[in-house]
């Protein structure tokens, strides 16, 4: 058996973590909806889900142990996060489909559903938040169907296409984000040059055995 972390998820071979929360963390996931104006398009945030997750971030995966899970809908109606299908589960996504991340200012002057989630934000203007755009294809867990079930039921008009986001409360672990991208995008790199080159001694070994 390998390594271990959280509720017994076991690591793959190779695999360790770099990173991880000491706390369970505010986290939002969401879409980021293009819609169609009359001049142009526009990006409309629609947030799918509120919940506290640890997050472990390893040299392959970022992992999120969601603990509870209340959406958007539900949090708007005043009802405050219990027993969900997502709660205990895991979300995975691969460190090579995250696309963007970044940190952002957010004003949540106006959003209630936010300070309803997290009671301490309540006399707050602005929230500093990491921002992680990724394709969610390659990604794993219940909180996948959640996202895709959620938005068809938001029956947002004339949207194009939509990224898929999710933001966390708490800085920490955005260096170590950046890193580790960085870091697996030069082995992707080195991975694929030599299956190139293995490919093309092939290739030079049949020409020769041919001659």
């Amino acid at each position: 058996m390998g390594k271990m972390v959280g509720m017994f998820k076991e690591l793959d071979a190779g695999e360790s973590v770099v990173f991880q929360t000491k706390t369970t963390t505010p986290t939002i996931f969401a879409k980021g909806a293009q819609v169609r104006k009359w001049r142009g398009f526009e990006t409309r945030e629609v947030p799918i889900a509120y919940s506290m997750a640890n997050l472990y971030l390893t040299n392959k995966r970022l992992l999120f142990l969601i603990h509870s899970e209340i959406e958007a809908r539900a949090l708007e109606e005043g009802k405050s996060s219990g027993l969900s299908d997502v709660a205990g589960t895991w979300f995975e996504i691969p460190i090579l489909t995250i696309d963007d991340v970044n940190i952002v200012h957010k004003d949540i002057r106006k959003d209630e559903n936010i300070k309803r989630f997290v009671s301490s934000l309540s006399k707050r203007g602005t929230v500093e938040l990491v921002r992680l755009i990724y394709d969610k294809r390659k990604t794993t867990g219940k909180m996948k169907e959640l996202i895709d079930s959620a938005f068809k039921t938001a029956h947002l008009k004339k949207v194009v296409g939509a990224n898929d986001e999710i933001y966390v409360m708490g800085k920490e672990i955005y260096k170590e984000l950046v890193r580790q991208i960085k870091l697996s995008a030069e082995k992707e790199k080195i991975e694929k040059l030599k299956k190139k080159l293995k490919k093309a001694k092939k290739k030079e070994k049949e020409i020769q055995t041919h001659a």
